[in-house]
């Protein structure tokens, strides 16, 4: 008899194989359930932002539903995506109207820009975040981009030349966006990803792509990113989450990169997004529950161990959704799916 780390009972018997229990875990905490998530945001104070496809809601980090602090934004204006800076000020992107909107920490509007990016014709939130120079930016489709200093209120707009990497004009939308810690920028698209280089506040960025290459082992698994993230240990690694080819390992300095998949230990390859937990663990959502790959589980630093957890341990759904995570102050982490959204203590 032997009771396994995720919480599974295997018990051999004499002659009658061997048996598997599931010990009841509530590990895993469900709020909101039936609400199927869009976006999380973490705001002051832990409060969760959770925004559906057909409501939104704000929790506690416990997970109590509590005033909505950004119901007059949002009032009329379902598809808004929203953004808490470090200075506590609020920035939304109206996508029904084209419109960026800037608030004080007390919800007073302050700005407004009209038509900062092309907009999606679809209910997709494209990306906004807040760059380590306290800078805002609105990611928009066929890769453009808008940054806003709130210092001196200036937007600045930049095109980057997605149809030349894809080949066509058809549409392109902008499916991540992220600065890692050498203030590069990464844009992920539906057709690969690009490293963007600014040089200087005004010039265009210097653009380099990466994709799937058919043959080569090295090059991006699945073109479709969803999510970056920075290695915990080393800078030179670059995480990247695809939507049908499980998370790949980018070696920034070399442009090589490592495919974890279903093969490896994953539950599924559609991989969501993913967040570190204190222990420098790694942990992803996907179409087949939440998975754990374990810091230092291998000699062989390209090697991981895995566990792996679904509805059984408590899940809100085996299926998760994009941009659906959050890591709280205490170290708690969020994800959401569609059926509400699991908090708990990694």
């Amino acid at each position: 008899m032997l009771l396994d780390r995720s919480g599974v009972l295997w018990v051999g018997m004499l002659g009658h194989g061997l048996y598997k229990y599931r010990i009841g875990s509530d590990r895993f905490k469900i709020f909101l359930p039936k609400l199927s998530v869009q976006r999380i945001a973490i705001l002051d104070n832990d409060v969760i932002y959770v925004h559906g496809w057909n409501a939104v809601s704000s929790v506690t980090s416990e997970g109590f539903e509590c005033v909505d602090p950004l119901k007059s934004v949002v009032k009329g204006a379902p598809y808004t995506n929203l953004l808490q800076a470090k200075d506590g000020s609020y920035w939304a992107y109206r996508l029904v109207e084209k419109l960026l909107i800037r608030y004080t920490a007390d919800l007073k509007q302050v700005a407004s820009y009209p038509a900062p990016v092309n907009p999606t014709p679809t209910e997709q939130l494209q990306p906004m975040i807040e760059d380590s120079r306290h800078r805002i930016w609105v990611c928009g489709a066929n890769g453009t981009l808008a940054r806003v200093d709130p210092v001196t209120g200036k937007l600045s707009r930049f095109v980057i030349n997605v149809e030349q990497n894809i080949g066509t004009s058809a549409l392109a939308q902008t499916t991540a966006f992220y600065e890692d810690r050498a203030g590069a920028f990464w844009m992920g698209t539906e057709h690969g990803f690009a490293k963007l280089m600014f040089t200087n506040d005004t010039a265009p960025p210097g653009v380099q792509w990466f994709k799937n290459i058919p043959g080569n082992i090295n090059s991006l698994s699945y073109n479709y990113v969803s999510w970056f993230m920075d290695d915990r240990v080393n800078p030179d690694y670059l995480w990247i989450s695809t939507k049908g080819g499980g998370l790949n390992r980018m070696q920034k300095s070399t442009g090589k990169f490592i495919h974890y998949t279903t093969k490896h230990g994953l539950p599924n390859n559609v991989v969501y997004g993913t967040l570190t937990d204190t222990a420098g663990n790694i942990w992803g959502s996907t179409n087949r529950g939440l998975f754990c790959m374990l810091s230092g589980s291998s000699k062989n630093s390209a090697k991981y161990a895995f566990r792996v957890f679904s509805t059984s341990d408590g899940l809100q759904a085996d299926e998760f959704n994009t941009n659906a995570f959050g890591k709280l102050a205490n170290g708690d982490l969020v994800f959401g799916g569609v059926n509400g959204i699991n908090i708990f203590n990694p």
